[in-house]
Formats: C-alpha cells, sequence, structure tokens
C-alpha cells in the first residue's frame, strides 16, 4: 500500500482526515499524523511515505518550507497543500515545489477524491516506470558480457568500431581500456578444433569455452591494469592487456607461454599460444590480430601446443628456402605406383611429410588435399571389388582430415586408414556380404512398381529381415527402403526421358497410386517437378 502523511495544525481537520476517509479504498495507508512541519520532517527519513497532505499557514514551519525540505529529500514523493486562502501566491509556491494540487478549505470530499485519483494515477505510472528501469538494467546487466565480446570480435576483426570514437565505445561497453598505453594480445587456438571441441556436447563445448576463459583472467588479473578475454571465433580464445610499464610486460609474456599447460590440465585439450608484440594503440587491434593469426597458421607445422611468435615467423619467411613442388609431386606418383602393398609404403610417407614439413609454404587446405589424393590413389585398385566398403573408408577419412589443422596428426590419420584398408583387403571383412548385397540390387532394380516389401526379400534370401537391413545398411550406408525408393525415381526418369507416357501413368508404373505425393517425392530427390524435368534435362 501507498503510504501517508498527514501534517495539519487543526486536530479537527487533521484526525478527520485520517479518520473518516476511506483509505484502503485507494490502496493508502496513514503512516503518520502531525502537527507541523518539524515535527513531520522528524520522520520523514523514517516513514519514507509515498505522500504528503501538508496545511500551507502552520506554527514553527509551514508547509511551503516543509515542502521544499521534502524535496531535497525525495522528487518522487506527492506533495498536496491544503489551505484556506485562494491566493496566486499558494498557487505559485505549489509550483515551485512541483505539488500535485492543492486544496481549499472546507475541504469537499469531491475535490479529495479527484486529487487522490490523480495521485494514484501518478505512482502507478511511477512504479511502472521504475520496473520498466529496473528489467532494462537486469537485461543490459545480463547482456552486457555479450554485447563486449561481440564489440571486441568486431575490434579485432573490422578494425573501426559501429559508431563513435574508440573512447566512447568503450565507456559505453564499461571497458575500462585506454585509447593509447602498453598493450599485449594473446591469442589461444585449440588444436584440431573441429575434432577436438566437435565431438563434444553443446553445453560440454561452452563449460569448455568459460574454463580456458577463466583460466586466460587468472593468469592476466596478477600483471594487468585492464584486459578482456573472449572467443574470438570456434576454438580461438583472445586476450587483449594494458599493462602501466614495460617492466610488467616480462611476467605476463612467461605467464603466456604457460598458459598452454594450464588449459591442458583444466579442460584435457591440446592448444597453441600465438604471441604479438606489444603495441601503444587501442585502434591497432585489428592489425596485432591478423599478425598472430597469420602466425598460428604455423602450428600445422609446428605441431600441438606450440608457442608461436608473430614475430618470429615473419623474420623466418623472409629467409626460407621453399622446396620444389616436383618434389612433392614425385612421392605422390610414387606412392600410387607401388601401392598399398609396397614395403615402401611408410617410408615414402614418412619422406612426403618430411617434405611437406621443409618449406612450411602449403597452407592448411593444401596439405588436406594432398592426404586426400594420397589416399585416394593407393585405394583406387580396390574400387571395383569392394566398392560399399571403399566408399563408406573415403567418406571416414575425409570427415576426419578435414577437422584436423596440425600435420602429425594428418600423418597419423593417414597412416592409421591405410593400415585398416590393408587388413579388410586381406582378411576379406570389406567384402563380406558383398554377394548378398548385390544379390538385392538386383532383386529391388527389377521389381521396382512398390509392391516388393522387406519380409518378400527376407524370403527370397532366406535370411531374417532384422539381420537383412542391418547388413543392407551397414555395406551402403542407406536403408533398404531408400534404395528401393531410389530405384523407383531413377525408373522414372528414364520413363519421362525415353517415352512418351504421361506423368499419371509413370506415377502408376513406379508403385505410386497417387500422382501428387509421387511428385512431391520426385521433386524431393531431384529439385524439380517431372513435368519440368524432361525440358530440363533433355531440351
Amino acid at each position: 500500500m501507498y503510504r501517508l502523511m498527514i501534517v495539519d495544525d487543526e486536530p479537527v481537520l487533521r484526525n478527520g482526515l485520517a479518520e473518516l476517509v476511506d483509505w484502503p479504498k485507494y490502496n493508502i495507508q496513514v503512516a503518520g499524523v502531525y502537527w507541523d512541519g518539524i515535527e513531520a520532517l522528524e520522520q520523514l527519513q523514517r516513514l519514507d511515505p509515498h505522500i504528503v497532505l501538508t496545511d500551507v499557514q502552520m506554527p514553527r514551519m509551514n508547509g511551503v518550507e516543509l515542502s521544499r525540505k521534502i524535496r531535497a529529500f525525495s522528487s518522487e514523493i506527492q506533495i498536496v497543500f491544503i489551505s484556506g486562502f485562494d491566493e496566486l501566491e499558494y498557487l505559485r509556491n505549489a509550483l515551485q515545489v512541483q505539488a500535485v494540487d492543492y486544496i481549499l478549505k472546507p475541504l469537499k470530499h469531491a475535490d479529495l477524491e479527484a486529487v487522490l485519483r490523480e495521485i494514484i494515477r501518478r505512482l502507478h505510472e511511477t512504479n511502472e516506470q521504475k520496473k520498466n528501469k529496473q528489467l532494462m538494467e537486469r537485461k543490459l546487466s545480463q547482456s552486457l558480457p555479450l554485447l563486449q565480446a561481440k564489440h571486441m570480435q568486431d575490434f579485432v576483426k573490422n578494425g573501426e568500431p559501429e559508431f563513435g570514437d574508440w573512447q566512447e565505445r568503450l565507456h559505453l561497453l564499461e571497458l575500462q581500456f585506454p585509447v593509447e598505453g602498453l598493450f599485449l594480445m594473446v591469442v589461444v587456438s585449440i588444436d584440431n578444433r573441429a575434432d577436438t571441441l566437435g565431438a563434444l556436447a553443446r553445453n560440454a563445448q561452452e563449460q569448455a569455452a568459460a574454463r580456458i576463459l577463466q583460466e586466460c583472467e587468472n593468469m592476466i588479473r596478477p600483471h594487468a591494469a585492464a584486459y578482456y578475454c573472449f572467443e574470438s571465433g570456434f576454438g580461438e580464445y583472445t586476450c587483449v592487456m594494458h599493462v602501466q610499464d614495460a617492466e610488467r610486460m616480462e611476467p605476463l609474456l612467461k605467464q603466456s607461454e604457460a598458459l598452454k599447460q594450464t588449459i591442458y590440465a583444466a579442460v584435457n585439450v591440446p592448444a597453441s599460444i600465438g604471441i604479438g608484440e606489444p603495441f601503444r594503440r587501442f585502434d591497432l587491434l585489428k592489425q596485432y590480430y591478423s599478425m598472430i593469426s597469420q602466425a598460428l597458421k604455423q602450428k600445422l607445422y609446428h605441431g600441438k601446443s606450440s608457442t608461436i611468435y608473430a614475430k618470429h615467423v615473419e623474420k623466418s619467411e623472409e629467409n626460407t628456402v621453399l622446396p620444389s613442388e616436383p618434389n612433392v609431386e614425385k612421392l605422390l606418383s610414387a606412392i600410387k605406383k607401388e601401392g598399398l602393398m609396397s614395403e615402401q609404403l611408410n617410408p615414402n610417407i614418412d619422406q612426403l611429410f618430411q617434405r611437406l614439413r621443409s618449406g612450411m609454404e602449403l597452407s592448411l587446405e593444401d596439405c588436406r588435399r594432398i592426404c586426400l589424393r594420397l589416399v585416394l590413389d593407393i585405394s583406387a585398385p580396390y574400387k571395383l571389388t569392394h566398392t560399399e566398403f571403399i566408399q563408406r573408408w573415403e567418406k571416414s577419412f575425409w570427415d576426419k582430415i578435414s577437422k584436423l589443422d596440425i600435420l602429425d596428426d594428418m600423418k597419423d590419420t593417414v597412416c592409421i586408414y591405410l593400415s585398416e584398408l590393408y587388413s579388410s583387403i586381406l582378411t576379406g571383412h570389406c567384402n563380406k556380404h558383398h554377394k548378398t548385397v548385390s544379390q538385392l540390387k538386383r532383386i529391388m532394380d527389377a521389381k521396382f512398381d512398390g509392391k516388393l516389401t522387406i519380409e518378400d526379400l527376407a524370403k527370397e534370401m532366406y535370411m531374417a529381415p532384422n539381420y537383412l537391413s542391418t547388413i543392407f545398411k551397414q555395406e551402403t550406408g542407406v536403408t533398404i527402403n531408400e534404395y528401393m525408393m531410389w530405384v523407383r525415381i531413377e525408373k522414372a526418369k528414364e520413363m519421362i526421358l525415353n517415352t512418351n507416357k504421361r506423368i499419371v501413368d509413370i506415377s502408376a508404373a513406379v508403385g505410386y497410386t497417387d500422382p501428387a505425393y509421387f511428385t512431391k517425392v520426385f521433386k524431393r530427390h531431384t529439385g524439380i517437378n517431372p513435368s519440368e524435368y524432361k525440358t530440363i534435362i533433355k531440351p
């Protein structure tokens, strides 16, 4: 309820107001009744009223002076003057202290009721504004870390703030950085991030990121005057630090080098550290981040848990003699020629990766493509006899190699997959169900009218339906139903191109009694309607 203070030197009016008015009707509670301004002022802070009804003419301290004191205490208290004189001076005084209104004596119930309704409206409006403000402040407080991280990402990757100057932007984001000073940037890059972090559930990824940022902050806090650590990309964490003087830079650099061990102990993932040179202006963030990012690409050759200084990479690039590309090509050709069963396979692979590492000039994507070419060349002779296995094997290899960014791990993966291929070829494991699956395909290729069921296939093959389905999925990567649907659509495509049959007849021929549903399935598989297919494919 709203608290009311009544101040009047006339006992009849003072007590009458307190007792005769139905205050709960207006959600108001009479908190105190006083006979002059001094007495009321003494209790003001304790009661903290929402409304003050005060007489103007009172001994010791009149209503105008009391109202001025109230306004010094709070701008939100609703003040109403009670006066026996209808004079301009009282109206002027009421305006000066921002009173809600003033009521003439003798009080009329209608006048008081009108004033109370206005007061309640104002108080309700004020409360709503407070709630909205608190809600906005709470939302801002909760979203501030996200805003800080977003804008820091923007600073390091794009360079300029979206609006305003650097000082204004830093102030609005509550980032305690000066525009000029002594700065250092360190970037933590999780090794093989797509493989290491990609295997984790989303919440586990978020927990790992939070722990890594916490370890970064723990490392920086004792040495930096201001700092901010944020996730600058998937599996990448950037720390920007401001230090008071050059003497504090050395321990900060040493701690940065040790950070990779701390992170591994905390979240059990290997990380490489990129360290830039000190710089003097905050607006150089993008330039130094670009230098460190470029330097961190060299972890491909340095290996896991590397510490890479941007300045060292720049110097080494100036003096590096690049290996000749024909040497790599020659090794790839030799590996392809000698094949999987050659005793020289592993020595040749060792030599190939030594050659790739020696020059350090190839990009990550170049190295991945060389690895893929290597395994494709070696597996090529076995594709005709082991088609399903080789297709699955090659896809699995590419899925794995495309998640790696360390050359040593790429080499290990190549060797593991080639060893798997070697074992499978020798044991015949990859061809175990080849005849069964081939026979199933021949049956489904011939019976595409939609009447064939898995139970029919199982009876014809003398196998249990579940076992038959499992074998087919293991060998082909698709279910029997998915394959039958593919056959029916392929047969429909042949009929569309090579006959003059209507779509409704073709639909029925491949087992779809509902032409509309056939059109929907056909479009899902081909991207176009059956009626458009012949025009587009064979104009």
